[in-house]
Order: C-alpha cells, then structure tokens, then sequence
C-alpha cells in the first residue's frame, strides 16, 4: 500500500527520498484535495478518501464489460466530484515538519471530493464533517492531540464549507444541497445541483449555537453558479465564479458588492484569497493566443489596488493556489504536471519567483508555517486502483 505525505519546502534543508520512506504516513485512496493548517510546528491536514471493496479495485485496473463506473475510475486530477452517497470518508492528519504522521483520525462522510474546512486558534482544531447515514453535519474542537473537546450536530445539513474563529466565537457556513430539474430543448433532463448556504456561530468554549441565519442572497447567487466560498472576517464571506468575485455580510442579506467590477472580461477567476481588508483575486488572463497567470488586488483599507503578472508558465493542467502572508504579501503556487513554481508578490505588485522545483507528483493543497510553503502530495493515485507515496523536495 502506498501513502500520503506532507512536503515541506525549505530553502535549507534536503531530504533523500531514501530517508523519507522510513517516515510514518497515512495510506488510502485520497482524494486530489487537500486543505491544511497549522498548529504550533505541526501541520494539520483536512482530506478525504475512498475505500472501495475488493471488487472496485479489480474493476479500476480491468473494468468488466457492463460494470458501473466507480470513483477509482475517475482521473486523480478531477476536482469537485459528487456522488449521490456519501462514500468519501472525511480524515484529519496531523504531521510533524519531517513528515511524519503523528495521529490521524475520521471526522465523517461526504459525497463530494472537496476537502473539509480545518482552521486552528488559541491551540485547537476546528473542524467537521456530515454524517454517514443522515442529513447532519457535526462540527468538532479538537484538542492539539486530536482529542474531541466539543461537538455540536446541525441538523438537515449535508457540508462544512468554511470556518472563522475569532472573539471567542466560531463561526461557520454550512449547506445542504439543493436540486433543480432542467430540462434542455432535445427533449432531455440533466439536474442542476448548488448549495444552499446557513450562516451559524457557536460559542468557542462549550459548542452551544447562537446563530443560524439563513444566506438569502448568497443562496441565489448559489443558483447561479456563484461558489468556492471563502470566510474572511467573522461575519463576511465571498462566492466566485470565473467572470466575478461577491463580497458579503452573513447578517445583512439584502445587497452584496462586487469586488470584480473593474476586471477586464479577458480574465478568468481561479484562485481567491482574502485578509480582513483586502481581497486578492488570481485570475489566468488571455493574450491573443497565448495565457499568462495575473494577479488583481485591492487593499481596500489602505486604497492600494494593483495588477501584476505571476512568472509562471500556463498549462491546462495547472492547479493553482493562493495565501495572503501575514506581511500583506501575496504567495500563489502553480503546480503544472512537471513543475511546481511559487511567487511572491508585494504589496507594490511586484512579482518574482521564490521558489521550483521539478517533480510530477501531484500537488493537492498547501499552508505556510514560519514563512514557508508547506505542500501537501499525494503520489501513484493517478494509476487507477493504487494509491501512492509522498516525496519531501527542498530548493
């Protein structure tokens, strides 16, 4: 069985591979989906798998004539899979800056691919997963062992979308799904599926809930295809799409702002990222034929606004990440099929690239812990039927 492991970037240290494989690490068929944390010198991974039977892993390597199509099947390079069950079973992971799985434990079920929020504050993990077998969703505090502090249930709920923890409050956006039928002029049907968003804040100490505000505005932008939703301040979230970004108040759902307005439609939205008075939008920007990666920032607080142009090269097949350092600098990360390449921009816009490096191992997610990249990597999922082994890789 092969495994997941985190890559740590460094600028210092080197690790053979050879060294690496003695490390602990988690296995299973995860995801290509990843979100990360960090917890005093450890980092805390959100990520899901599959855990077929016997049968699936024969069928993904050597399908039978007529057998029905299962999620090992599928490219690992997919995102934002559903599936009519809840067959993806939710995990958190907790590793050391060598690599090392330290615990790990299943916080529930999913039907869709994307990882679970995780956030960290005052020493804990938040966090939570839907149930297995009900429309509940369960949201945790975690102990830096991964011990359950409190966990409060939501009924009639199927996702956590995202987390804020701030003036001991925690608060949470949170869905089920809604279904609409569409039917399409040659006569057939497809379903049209989005999220259904509530605002909820429940109290840091003991779970109890204080809020639960249904998200009237979001929910129609939901309807729309507006998604990826992205918690900023306690109470303020934002919804994408390609062509725009959405600002808004999870207690005023009467008017939302569009923060995109000025973006030339030649830009396509991405990546979002977002500090309390800022947003920072990653956008892949058409030039004639060719594409180049841009980057559109408002410092709204300070009425800085700026275009700048990342220094990486454009693939189809990219993924692309984006953080906002805690010195207002912007960190993107592309990770193409042969290269992964991290810019940093400032906040004058100027672009340049911190760091690549060769690999073909896919890049799932990624964190910041004491000003470096953290990469999470899962290596072999792209075989069907195999998981794979987590390579450590140091500029």
């Amino acid at each position: 069985m092969k495994a997941i492991r985190i890559v740590f970037f460094s600028f210092i240290l080197l690790y053979s591979s050879a060294a690496m494989a003695q490390n602990k690490t988690a296995q299973g068929f995860f995801t290509s989906e990843a979100k990360a944390a960090v917890l005093g010198n450890n980092i805390i991974v959100s990520i899901k798998k599959y855990n077929p039977t016997e049968e699936e892993i024969r069928n993904a390597t050597k399908p039978s004539r007529n057998a029905p199509m299962t999620y090992l099947q599928i490219p690992f390079g997919a995102t934002n899979i559903s599936m009519y069950e809840r067959g993806f079973e939710s995990s958190i992971y907790c590793y050391n800056t060598e690599g090392n799985l330290l615990w790990d434990r299943s916080i529930g079920y999913s039907n869709r691919s994307v990882a679970n929020a995780v956030k960290t504050a005052n020493g804990y993990i938040y966090t939570g997963a839907s149930d297995k077998n009900a429309d509940k969703v369960t949201i945790q505090k975690l102990s830096a062992e991964g011990k359950t502090i409190w966990q409060t249930t939501l009924d009639s709920l199927d996702h956590l979308e995202d987390l804020f923890i701030a003036n001991g409050k925690v608060n949470v956006l949170v869905s089920f799904d809604a279904r609409n039928k569409v039917q399409h002029k040659n006569g057939t049907f497809s379903e049209n599926v989005y999220p259904i968003y509530h605002y909820v804040q429940l109290d840091e100490n003991d779970g109890k809930q204080l809020v639960k505000d249904y998200q009237a505005m979001s929910n129609y932008l939901s309807s729309l295809g507006f998604a990826h939703p992205y918690m900023n301040t306690r109470a303020s979230y934002y919804l994408n799409n390609s062509d725009s970004a959405i600002f808004l108040n999870a207690t005023q759902q009467t008017s939302a702002t569009v923060v995109s307005e000025g973006m030339s439609k030649d830009n396509k939205i991405v990546a979002l990222t977002a500090g309390e008075t800022s947003n920072h939008l990653l956008t892949v920007l058409s030039k004639g034929r060719s594409k180049v990666y841009n980057l559109i920032t408002d410092f709204y607080g300070d009425k800085i606004k700026y275009q700048s142009e990342i220094p990486a090269t454009y693939t189809d097949q990219d993924r692309r990440f984006i953080l906002k350092n805690d010195g207002d600098s912007i960190i993107t990360v592309i990770a193409s099929p042969t290269t992964i390449t991290v810019a940093t921009t400032d906040k004058q816009g100027k672009s340049v690239v911190t760091a690549e490096t060769k690999t073909n191992v896919p890049l799932t997610g990624i964190t910041l812990l004491n000003n470096k990249i953290v990469l999470v990597q899962v290596e072999g999922r792209e075989k069907p039927g195999t998981p794979g082994v987590l390579l450590v890789k140091s500029l």
